[in-house]
């Protein structure tokens, strides 16, 4: 495992590949590991505050974790409870799909914590797309929105959805994921340029 500070170093030292004004492709970047308590989340976090501090590049969190130490690690626990209950975590986008007859309240504009982190009360180009423990509950359930639909969705498709009317405004995006091999981690880990 690398250290955060190493991993955002060499990023930076390849400033070729930043997405600049010109159209450029935002970075997705996961940080797997099968084993917990090897620093991945404290890596994922890492990278994401030197990558808006240090290279001042626009970075959102995604806490694939239900273990959410991401999470609260860039927002209060009083915080990250309010948007659980509101619906504003990863979880809510998938409990939407897999329960397709009640209205949806997942809507990424606000499920995205702005300015996060607990540098200078906040980093101005680091937001995060929170995780929460219903995840536990859901994760089983998640394959079957594929199932559901004929094929048609599966969790890498929904998570790609609901992304696009944002994607653009980030020159990077970090994925913390849990430390077991779930069928999500398995989509998402297609769309990374790169996993640490």
């Amino acid at each position: 495992m690398c250290s955060g500070s190493s991993v955002a170093s060499a990023l930076l030292r390849n400033d070729s590949k930043v997405k600049g004004f010109n159209g450029e492709e935002t970075h997705v970047l996961s940080f797997i590991n099968l084993k917990g308590g090897v620093g991945k989340t404290t890596a994922a976090v890492a990278v994401a505050e030197m990558l808006a501090q240090d290279a001042r590049k626009h970075v959102l969190l995604i806490d694939l974790d239900p273990q959410t130490n991401a999470t609260v690690t860039l927002i209060s626990e009083e915080k990250w409870a309010e948007m659980d209950r509101e619906g504003r975590t990863i979880a809510q986008l998938f409990e939407d799909r897999i329960n397709p007859h009640v209205a949806p309240k997942f809507n990424i504009e606000t499920a995205i914590a702005r300015r996060v982190s607990t540098i200078n009360d906040g980093i101005s180009r680091l937001d995060l797309l929170p995780s929460s423990i219903r995840l536990i509950d859901l994760q089983d359930r998640i394959p079957m929105i594929a199932m559901a639909g004929n094929y048609t969705a599966n969790p890498l498709e929904i998570l790609r959805g609901a992304l696009q009317p944002v994607i653009d405004r980030y020159d990077y995006i970090i994925i913390d994921c849990p430390p077991s091999c779930q069928r999500l981690m398995c989509f998402v880990n297609t769309q990374s340029i790169g996993e640490l």
